[in-house]
């Protein structure tokens, strides 16, 4: 019998990035997803390799820039 396809999550919007510091090399960026359908409470940190929504990044990014005014995040 076949298995499954895989459950596909709609990511409803970014709330937050953060880079952890690697010792000794590049940080490593993460984004704080809303999932659609979901509560607060399953939102993830997701690593940017990772994230399918080109759009919403960009928009995202965007507002940080807005908000605080610089292009260095």
């Amino acid at each position: 019998r076949p298995l499954p396809p895989p459950v596909r999550h709609t990511v409803r919007r970014i709330r937050g990035v953060k880079i952890s510091q690697k010792t000794g090399g590049k940080g490593k960026v993460e984004y704080l997803l809303k999932w659609r359908g979901s509560s607060d409470a399953d939102d993830t940190w997701e690593p940017e390799e990772k994230l399918g929504c080109p759009d919403l990044t960009a928009k995202f990014l965007q507002s940080q820039i807005t908000a605080y005014g610089t292009e260095k995040l």
